[in-house]
């Protein structure tokens, strides 16, 4: 299956400004985020590892990829309770 990359084109552009529209709202306190960029940094993954945590498509998680992001986000909420 072929997919387009979500580094390259419109997409990769796209995510990096819905990205930082995220973080520009959680700056003014309308909402927490988690930084899930900072713990599967896609861009930065060596092969292997991009295959393990991202679908082909590089915009969808695995199994594997949605499982970190869960304990990421349980692991905020503790931290918050």
């Amino acid at each position: 299956m072929e997919c387009e990359k979500a580094g390259s084109g419109s997409i990769g552009l796209n995510r990096k400004i819905f990205n930082e529209l995220l973080k520009t709202n959680a700056d003014e306190g309308r909402y927490r985020i988690v930084d899930v960029a900072s713990a599967i940094p896609y861009f930065s993954l060596s092969g292997e590892e991009e295959k393990k945590q991202w679908y082909c498509d590089g915009l969808h998680f695995t199994k594997n990829g949605y499982e970190k992001v869960a304990r990421l986000v349980i692991d905020v909420i503790r931290q918050r309770m």
